[in-house]
């Protein structure tokens, strides 16, 4: 399914091989200074090392494809009062938003299994959360989204409105998604390098999130991060996103 989406991209966009392999390599890159990533490259990933890697469905090579794999994850959700006691002096996170949607009917659609519904119920989902939060794009500090391949990243940069249609290549080329660039995409590594264990993926986004609002990340820390946004597709299908606020 989503080799077939990225082919489309291509005919339809002109979108390259290699722009899929700059979005990988980006996500294992961060992935390096994640201590609970499971894909942990000792030296930098190249664009040329994603695609010299085996290949598994047109245009997705296996470094493009997120891993098999385990793991668990929790987030702890209380009063404030609580949550200043057990902080230790940390900053507080609270959550200023929470949205979930499923997968609506539109003219032309079929239904293609657990995997992704139509591509505007992330748009739908995403509104329906800056409404709520009172954040837009231009607010949003970093963003986790569900990366299991590089043509989810690059489609939810549009549908997301931090760029228009047809222009998530560019922000790629620019490395506006990368540490340091504009709008980061998966700290962590995402999906394709941080790993995918199935349930626990959303929260270890959440976690991830919490870690950075708190100052916490390292070398892999977004600078002044105020605002979090994290976003997974489920099967059904379904789209639920939060936004999270560093307090004060």
């Amino acid at each position: 399914f989503f080799a077939m989406w990225a082919t489309r991209r291509m005919y339809e966009q002109g979108t390259t091989v290699e722009t899929f392999a700059k979005i990988a390599a980006k996500n294992w890159n961060h992935a390096r200074f994640n201590p609970y990533a499971q894909r942990q490259s000792k030296t930098e990933v190249t664009v040329e090392e994603i695609l010299a890697s085996s290949p598994v469905a047109y245009p997705h090579t296996s470094k493009m494809a997120c891993a098999a794999g385990g793991g668990a994850a929790c987030a702890i959700v209380t009063t404030k009062k609580m949550a200043q006691k057990l902080a230790n002096g940390r900053p507080l996170v609270k959550v200023i938003g929470s949205q979930s949607k499923s997968e609506h009917y539109t003219d032309g659609h079929i239904f293609m299994g657990a995997v992704v519904g139509p591509a505007d119920l992330t748009t739908r989902t995403t509104q329906a959360l800056y409404e709520q939060s009172g954040v837009g794009p231009k607010d949003v500090s970093f963003v986790h989204v569900h990366d299991a391949f590089p043509i989810e990243e690059l489609m939810y940069y549009e549908l997301m409105g931090f760029c228009g249609e047809g222009e998530g290549d560019r922000l790629v080329a620019e490395g506006a998604t990368s540490l340091g660039g504009r709008i980061p995409f998966s700290p962590d590594g995402g999906l394709i390098a941080r790993g995918h264990p199935g349930g626990p993926t959303g929260l270890a986004q959440v976690w991830d999130t919490v870690t950075q609002l708190r100052g916490e990340a390292g070398k892999r820390q977004v600078e002044g991060a105020r605002n979090g946004m994290v976003h997974m597709m489920g099967a059904g299908s379904i789209c639920v996103m939060h936004m999270l606020q560093k307090e004060g």
